[in-house]
């Protein structure tokens, strides 16, 4: 959980009140009444994702809408703010891939984000690019020290990634590629039988179809999703080779990145036996 937010930004964003937090959907932000105030990793994405939060439509899911600064503004002392919305990241992946589906859709036609343009080297960054390169090992080695002993579920974890690398084949919608959501499971909060809310989003540059792998191998690495699951959309263009890629790329943030915890190795790896069963 964060710091609370200084006055000035609580000020610019017109939050007054008793804070409470806003859990993890909200970035472990803290909310004022109907508004979350939450710190921002990059201001430049985040204001990217307000701005098209602000006007976006999705068939049959609500999004969170940005709050503007006084000044107009969307981020203010590396703080954003948000429309609170009611509900939680559920156990709910079929309704999830849908949304997932849909939020591509409406996302299709924007452009793609200068930023995202050029090699950026966060672990995020890296990893994704990895799940993609002809060479693994060599994006991952930006990140990865090579002479450090790895733990044992980071070892395992690059070990089944070895296994599944060798799976990746052609995409036949390859080159269809458009703006993404990076991380559908944590983002996406459900209340009753009320459309899903889309709390954020993470910009990625990947093909019609990623946004939804990525939903398919969350819910199936940490979401509660039953083994069935990846049956039922494979009716969706190349959805194998996403889900695929989905898994390596999940696979090596575990791998590399230093917040980790050992405990999610266990549902990654069953992840991976399910996206490899669908290869037998």
């Amino acid at each position: 959980m964060t710091a609370h937010p200084p006055p000035h930004v609580l000020e610019a964003f017109g939050a007054f009140g008793a804070p409470e937090p806003a859990g993890p959907a909200w970035d472990d932000g803290w909310r004022y009444g109907t508004v979350v105030l939450s710190r921002v990793a990059d201001a430049q994405r985040a204001a990217w994702s307000a701005k098209v939060r602000e006007v976006l439509a999705v068939d049959g899911a609500a999004v969170a809408r940005p709050v503007r600064g006084t000044d107009g503004r969307h981020v203010i002392g590396g703080w954003q703010a948000r429309h609170h919305a009611p509900g939680a990241p559920a156990a709910r992946p079929d309704e999830l891939i849908v949304a997932m589906c849909r939020l591509e859709e409406a996302l299709a036609d924007l452009a793609r984000p200068r930023f995202l343009a050029g090699p950026a080297e966060g672990v995020f960054d890296v990893c994704d690019r990895a799940a993609w390169a002809e060479d693994p090992a060599g994006e991952l080695e930006r990140v990865l020290d090579v002479a450090a002993v790895p733990r044992a579920d980071a070892a395992e974890a690059l070990g089944v990634a070895a296994e599944l690398t060798g799976l990746r084949g052609g995409l036949d919608a390859a080159g269809a590629e458009q703006v993404g959501h990076a991380d559908p499971l944590a983002t996406t909060v459900f209340d009753g039988a009320a459309a899903p809310t889309v709390v954020d989003l993470v910009p990625c540059w990947r093909p019609r179809g990623w946004t939804p792998a990525l939903a398919a191998v969350d819910a199936l690495s940490r979401g509660g999703a039953d083994e069935a699951l990846l049956a039922r959309f494979d009716h969706l263009p190349d959805w194998d080779q996403l889900v695929l890629r989905a898994m390596l790329y999940r696979l090596f943030a575990h791998a590399v990145h230093p917040g980790a915890e050992p405990a999610a190795g266990r549902g990654l790896t069953r992840a991976a036996e399910l996206v490899k069963a669908r290869f037998r």
